[in-house]
């Protein structure tokens, strides 16, 4: 073999080798992402930044240390059971997901129960508010923190699921507590709610619909009541404070109290409650705890045992009932003449000291005890005194009906007045967005032939740019895989050419 034919096979291998090498942006790189597409990435914060986001076909979320927190649901179709995932994958990477953002589910009216995978640690402000058909709520172990307004108008809610190891919530006297110190949302459901006295603060919108409501106590722990705290609460009536001696009370922490008495018990509090706007519904009256004197006039009666002389004006109170042979006792009477006109208790927010007369009824069917036995007047004794318990019982129970009954009439008459004024909102939004549909449609008609068509120019612009590029070899690489092919050709060529002369 000659020296030229040594020379052509030398050029065209530096030639087909520099053509591999320099074609590793398309040929190989086309291999390597086959070779690797089957296999995600973990994710690496290297190759992002907070901030960055992304959406998937079911989320909108957004970069954060450590990995993603959803910013908002992007269902088309939403399922009546929603679980909420712990890990999200986009461009062939995995992605933790850490946290629920703000508002991220806020009025989705379709979904009735709620898993939350373990791994995500918080749930943002007001993240599920307007879930208004939402029942039933499942927290995992992992979550640490919940934000204010969380569980908002979520009207037909009754269950939440907590993960027996966790420490950070749980549910005590129908209200959700956090770290069994704040109170983060009440059941709206519940009639009757006790706080614990472990309570320091009731956060933001907690109460916020509880409409049953009609009466609550909060305890001397308490220091911090959020702003609308207690919105649309409009049948709670009666609020009493206990002493305290650290204590702050938010503008509009009750914004739609309606004909209700506070009970504080200092006057102290009465002037910073006073002061603090905390309140803008009407008939509202604040009363400081006192204590009134109350004096017996028994009208030849006498009681069985020790009874108490004084009353405070936070409490309710069942006077107590004396005792007289031969008579029947018809109740208490604010003055001495027998008016007809009986008080047999007194209902908290009832001030000033009483002097209160017994009315007596002659009892025609009592007995004459005189020929009696000791033992015989002792059973007869304990028979009419079961007698009169029951008689107390029977008045007690009226008492606490009538009281119910008048609850009950207060808050239809204010479930109707708030039902009333959701009905004018809703006619008034009804409104604000027909207006606005009419100026959007006199707008579009008001745009010019020559606008559509630019815009329409621009989108296909955008829509070109956005579309993958086939990558096309360059100039270069043409040139040198045209050259060793011609020198591969020329050296083949020569081979023969040569062999055959070297035969003849």
């Amino acid at each position: 073999m000659t020296k030229k034919v040594k020379w052509y096979i030398i050029i065209s291998g530096v030639l087909m080798i520099s053509l591999f090498c320099s074609g590793r942006f398309s040929v190989a790189d086309d291999l390597w992402d086959e070779d690797d597409a089957g296999e995600a990435e973990v994710f690496d914060e290297e190759d992002w930044e907070e901030g960055d986001s992304f959406d998937t076909e079911q989320y909108s979320v957004e970069i954060i240390e450590g990995g993603v927190r959803i910013v908002s649901c992007q269902m088309e179709t939403v399922p009546e059971t929603m679980q909420i995932p712990a890990e999200l994958s986009y461009n062939n990477r995995n992605f933790p997901v850490l946290e629920i953002g703000e508002d991220a589910f806020a009025g989705i009216t379709e979904v009735k129960q709620i898993q939350v995978a373990e791994g995500i640690r918080q749930i943002g402000a007001y993240a599920f508010s307007g879930c208004e058909q939402l029942e039933q709520m499942s927290l995992p172990k992992s979550v640490i923190h919940i934000g204010k307004g969380t569980f908002s108008e979520c009207y037909e809610l009754h269950t939440i699921d907590i993960d027996e190891g966790n420490e950070h919530f749980s549910i005590s006297g129908n209200c959700l507590y956090q770290d069994h110190k704040t109170i983060l949302w009440c059941f709206t459901q519940a009639e009757e709610v006790v706080l614990s006295e472990a309570t320091q603060t009731i956060a933001e919108a907690a109460f916020s619909g509880c409409q049953l409501l009609t009466e609550l106590r909060i305890p001397a722990t308490v220091t911090v009541i959020e702003e609308n705290a207690f919105e649309t609460c409009a049948a709670l009536d009666t609020v009493y404070f206990q002493e305290q001696s650290l204590f702050r009370l938010n503008k509009n922490s009750f914004p739609d109290l309606w004909n209700c008495v506070i009970f504080v018990e200092s006057e102290e509090i009465k002037s910073m409650v006073e002061a603090s706007g905390a309140y803008e519904g009407e008939e509202i009256s604040v009363v400081a705890q006192k204590e009134y004197a109350l004096h017996y006039e028994c009208n030849e009666g006498s009681f069985d045992e020790e009874v108490k002389k004084s009353y405070s004006n936070l409490e309710e109170i069942i006077l107590p009932e004396p005792d007289k042979d031969g008579f029947l006792f018809l109740g208490w009477s604010e003055t001495p003449e027998d008016k007809g006109e009986y008080v047999i208790s007194y209902e908290a927010g009832t001030q000033g000291d009483k002097t209160l007369y017994a009315m007596w009824e002659s009892d025609t069917d009592a007995e004459d005890t005189s020929l009696l036995s000791e033992t015989e007047r002792t059973l007869l004794s304990q028979k009419d005194g079961v007698r009169k318990a029951n008689n107390n019982k029977s008045i007690k129970r009226s008492l606490i009906s009538a009281k119910k009954k008048k609850q009950s009439i207060k808050t239809d008459e204010n479930v109707e007045r708030i039902v009333r004024q959701r009905e004018m909102e809703d006619s008034l939004a009804e409104a604000i967005e027909e207006g606005a549909r009419q100026d959007s449609i006199a707008q579009t008609e008001e745009i010019q032939p020559e606008q559509v068509e630019e815009e329409e120019r621009l989108e296909q612009t955008i829509e070109e740019q956005t579309e993958p590029q086939e990558r096309k070899p360059s100039f270069l690489v043409v040139l040198l895989f045209s050259g060793g092919l011609f020198c591969m050709v020329g050296a083949l060529g020569s081979m023969v050419y040569f062999r055959m002369r070297e035969k003849k």
